[in-house]
């Protein structure tokens, strides 16, 4: 259907749903392209709520919910948590709208129960717990009431550990494995309390060790149990031989570059699972399993295979954006080739397009380079920028390290050329810049993409120097660059999830006007302070064209509520400024936004979009802004 038809459509709906005098208030506030974009928003969000809201409502009026059959009361337990646990195992509560066809059918649900009530009690150690049960069948409906007397809760007075061979050295730290003398006799805990010894015995040098025999004596005289545990550990062993099977693509000395095996010291599950998990990391591989041990061979080594299944190295990617400043339509497209010699070398190629920008870029990347968990980064790229602020054609590139030190910090560093040609207010002038990046992130975020808890701290600077076609000929500048955002759900549904991001940049060096007008700091868009648009927060030029600045202050706020499965819906705020001076000046005046945004969840990721409203705003500014894009905005 054309852009006209459907704009028709929607405005004969809003003609017949909206009372005549708020649409024209409306239109009385909004010009009439923001009205359009406010009506596109309106039906987009419409096309999610209303499969959420609208599902519940035809539900609740469509069919009529049959009444309970019969009530469930337990009485004697003021233990929440045990209340809770009753409840969900309770065959006569899961069927409580379905009425049994006689008494009989419902003393079988009332018998079942109690057979499992009594099970949850002792396995909360209530060894002397008494219940009886009551129909009330002149209630309507029906009563039946659990009555429990808990008695004692059951204290573990012993755990005694028995290794066959003897050997004195092996665990025998209660609380190595989860338990203190004293504490309540729950089996969940002396359950997994045999694992966790297993465990420690395999990451000490004990491949085979299992428990042969154990022994629980509940003793009601004083209300206690005494566990006694008999585990064969089994022949002492030593890493041996790795093989890998099912890498057809992957050089074989590339993989035991990456185990890194530690040969002939002591056997431990910590290096197996560090090994899996280290080659699913590599995205080169759908599944790793390794084989399980069976014996020790006559060197007394435990020789592992790892069994492997290749996933494809090639793959394509697309992604698009639309926002109602001057950035407009985006579009993306990638290749990439994440194995290209066998080696996980990744090559991948990329095309952003949007109405201002156009980027052509390259990148390859060669993990484990020298040294393991050290990546070679080179990159070049093709850029064609028009803007209020400045138009630009540059050529780029960049070649350097990347190092993780830990699990959450990764360092890097390297050196990077561009030349560019930019026209701004200071008329057309040519660079020939180099750098040195440095840079730090540090991520304790628990997603990528959808972030709920956590936080990222990413640090950078970069020092320059080039040439330029003006008159002052050499520049040279230090660009810094910090920016921390924080992630905090408080309930443990992720219902909500509090979001935060806060921005700071500095240029030290040149005068701005001195500055390449592409290395600047700008504010206002869609990554940035949204409600205003891109780059037009900071200084202006007397035909109010962005100049840009040497600092840079931004910070934002996202309450993220998560209405269901795939829809969510996000209050934010946003702050911030550009400055001509070296450092931000909070003294000046922050610009300010807030908005609302729908989120949708799909498999690729959320889809965001958000409507934006400046609250400071200034005459240059639209009443609103409006941005479509995946991923969250921080």
């Amino acid at each position: 259907m054309p852009l006209t038809a459907v704009r028709a459509a929607v405005l004969a709906t809003v003609h017949a749903v909206v009372p005549a005098r708020i649409w024209s208030s409306i239109q009385a506030v909004f010009p009439a392209t923001g009205a359009a974009c406010l009506l596109l928003m309106i039906s987009v969000l419409a096309l999610f709520v209303t499969p959420v809201l609208g599902a519940e409502q035809t539900d609740a009026t469509a069919t009529e919910e049959p009444p309970d059959a019969y009530e469930v009361k337990f009485e004697g337990i003021d233990d929440d948590d045990l209340l809770d646990v009753m409840e969900r195992i309770s065959r006569l509560i899961a069927l409580q709208k379905s009425p049994t066809a006689s008494q009989a059918g419902l003393l079988r649900r009332v018998e079942e129960d109690r057979e499992r009530f009594e099970a949850v009690l002792r396995s909360n150690a209530y060894y002397d717990n008494q219940m009886t049960t009551d129909i009330d069948q002149e209630a309507e409906p029906p009563v039946i009431t659990f009555q429990i007397e808990l008695g004692p809760q059951y204290k573990l007075q012993a755990y005694t550990i028995n290794y066959d061979p003897p050997d004195p050295l092996l665990p025998q730290n209660l609380a190595d494995i989860g338990l203190t003398i004293g504490m309540a006799a729950r089996s969940a805990p002396i359950t997994n309390a045999q694992n966790r010894l297993i465990r420690l015995l395999k990451e000490q040098g004990y491949p085979l060790a299992v428990v042969s025999n154990q022994e629980a004596i509940v003793d009601h005289a004083d209300d206690s149990m005494r566990v006694t545990l008999d585990v064969d550990t089994g022949p002492f062993a030593t890493f041996g031989p790795i093989s890998f099977e099912g890498s057809d693509n992957v050089e074989d000395a590339y993989l035991h570059r990456l185990a890194d095996w530690p040969v002939d010291a002591p056997y431990d599950q910590r290096v197996i699972d560090d090994l899996r998990r280290r080659l699913l990391e590599t995205n080169l591989f759908d599944s790793v399993r390794i084989a399980p041990v069976n014996e020790v061979n006559s060197l007394g080594q435990v020789e592992t295979a790892i069994v492997l299944v290749e996933r494809k190295a090639r793959s394509i990617g697309v992604g698009g954006s639309y926002s109602s400043d001057d950035e407009g339509f985006g579009a993306e497209a990638s290749w990439e080739h994440r194995n290209l010699f066998g080696e996980q070398e990744s090559l991948k190629f990329t095309i952003d397009l949007n109405q201002i920008r156009q980027e052509g870029s390259a990148e390859f990347r060669k993990p484990n380079y020298i040294e393991l968990d050290q990546t070679l980064v080179l990159e070049s790229g093709l850029v064609r920028q028009t803007t209020d602020a400045f138009d630009e054609v540059s050529v780029n590139s960049f070649g350097g390290l990347e190092r993780e030190i830990d699990d959450l910090w990764t360092l890097g560093a390297g050196g990077s050329l561009e030349w560019s040609r930019i026209k701004d207010n200071e008329g057309r002038r040519t660079f020939l810049i180099g750098g040195v990046p440095v840079f730090a992130q540090l991520d304790e975020s628990n997603d990528l993409l959808n972030p709920t808890k956590g936080y990222r701290i990413d640090i950078f600077s970069t020092p320059y120097l080039g040439t330029t076609s003006s008159e002052s000929n050499i520049i040279s500048f230090l660009k810094n660059e910090v920016q921390l955002r924080g992630y905090l759900s408080p309930f443990e549904t992720d219902f909500i999830t509090f979001a935060g991001r806060s921005r700071v940049g500095s240029i030290v060096g040149e005068a701005t006007a001195t500055l390449p007008a592409n290395k600047r700091f700008y504010a206002g868009g869609g990554g940035s302070i949204r409600g205003y648009e891109y780059q037009s927060v900071g200084p202006l030029d007397a035909n109010n064209d962005p100049l840009g600045g040497r600092s840079l202050f931004e910070i934002s706020a996202e309450a993220r509520f998560r209405i269901s499965e795939s829809f969510g819906v996000v209050p934010f705020i946003d702050g911030g400024n550009v400055y001509d001076q070296e450092l931000p000046n909070l003294s000046e005046e922050i610009r300010w936004a807030a908005g609302i945004g729908a989120r949708y969840f799909s498999a690729i990721g959320p889809i965001r979009f958000d409507l934006a409203f400046p609250i400071n705003r200034r005459d240059i500014d639209n009443v609103f802004q409006f941005y479509i894009s995946i991923g969250q905005a921080f």
